[in-house]
Formats: C-alpha cells, sequence, structure tokens
C-alpha cells in the first residue's frame, strides 16, 4: 500500500469515526467513554461502515453495544431489532 492510499485510509477511518459518533450522540445521547474508545480503536472501514447502519438502525441501545462489540463477521442487521421504530412502537404499547 502506498504512503498515500495509507494516509488516505487513515481519513476515511477518521471521517466514518467522526460520523458514527455523531450518528450516536444525535439518536441515543451521550456516547460513554468506552463506547468512544472502543469506536477509536477501530482500524477497518468496513466495520465502521456497518456500525454506521446499526446505530441509525438499532431499535436502542443495548443493540447498538452488542453489534460494537460483536465479531467482525457479524452482520445481522435485520428484523425488529434493527428497526428505529420498533422502541417507539414498544413505548407506546405501554403507556
Amino acid at each position: 500500500m502506498s504512503s498515500q492510499h495509507a494516509h488516505q485510509e487513515e481519513i476515511w477511518l477518521a471521517n466514518d469515526r467522526e460520523d458514527l459518533l455523531a450518528l450516536l450522540q444525535i439518536r441515543f445521547g451521550d456516547v460513554p467513554e468506552e463506547v468512544v474508545v472502543a469506536i477509536n480503536r477501530i482500524q477497518k472501514i468496513d466495520r465502521l461502515e456497518r456500525l454506521i447502519l446499526a446505530g441509525a438502525n438499532a431499535a436502542d441501545w443495548p443493540i447498538f453495544v452488542e453489534e460494537l462489540y460483536a465479531d467482525d463477521e457479524s452482520f445481522k442487521l435485520v428484523g425488529e431489532r434493527f428497526s428505529p421504530l420498533a422502541q417507539h412502537e414498544r413505548d407506546d404499547r405501554n403507556e
């Protein structure tokens, strides 16, 4: 890998980390420091992109955290667990 390509990849990683943290802040509020540290350690663009999808679609915070610490090969973003409306629907039923 060329130096220029490595530099570009690091820029993409930094941008994806920032995007993910901003998304989590918007969806769930303050992001715990241990989650910020875990995200900042990620060195694979595809993993960050999967977590951006998980953060945008997870029904609640525990589901996102489960994905954050899941195996790199995990890609199970289907079903009610990844419907952002699922939490609202559960809340409505409990009122």
